[in-house]
């Protein structure tokens, strides 16, 4: 075997394993469930009193629970049931950060709201990406 044909070979598997672990969704649901969790996001910090608060951190927290669950249920319909390796230490990354803002929103002011919008924007485009297969891990 030479050279060539190894790293066409080597690029299959990475290809097979990759595809097996995140496929890239389509360009619709991807956008939906990043916009949800920009959203989501952005609503954690959102910085209301009393009932309206809470209101609009349920509402946040709903949103980045059904962008994550949005891709778990395509991968379900196409067959495939479960993350391993590298995909499921990014899953548990996420969760941890997902964690952290809501605990953090529940505390913010004004001032923070609007780095929350910031927030939220990064993590609509981050996550686009992640599920396009453009960012992240494995490629």
């Amino acid at each position: 075997m030479d050279e060539d044909t190894a790293r066409q070979q080597a690029a299959e598997a990475r290809d097979a394993f990759s595809h097996s672990s995140r496929p890239p969704l389509a360009l619709v649901p991807s956008l939906v469930s990043a916009l949800a969790a920009g959203v989501g996001v952005a609503l954690l910090g959102a910085s209301n009193s009393g009932w309206v608060h809470a209101a609009v951190f349920v509402v946040g927290v709903l949103l980045v629970l059904a962008a994550g669950a949005l891709p778990d249920i395509l991968r379900k319909r196409a067959g495939l049931y479960g993350y391993r390796g590298q995909v499921q230490r990014d899953n548990l990354v996420f969760l941890i950060c997902a964690v952290v803002l809501a605990v953090v929103g529940l505390n913010a002011t004004a001032t923070l709201s609007t780095i929350f919008v910031g927030i939220g924007a990064f993590v609509a485009i981050f996550y686009f990406l992640v599920l396009r297969r453009q960012f992240g891990t494995p490629r």
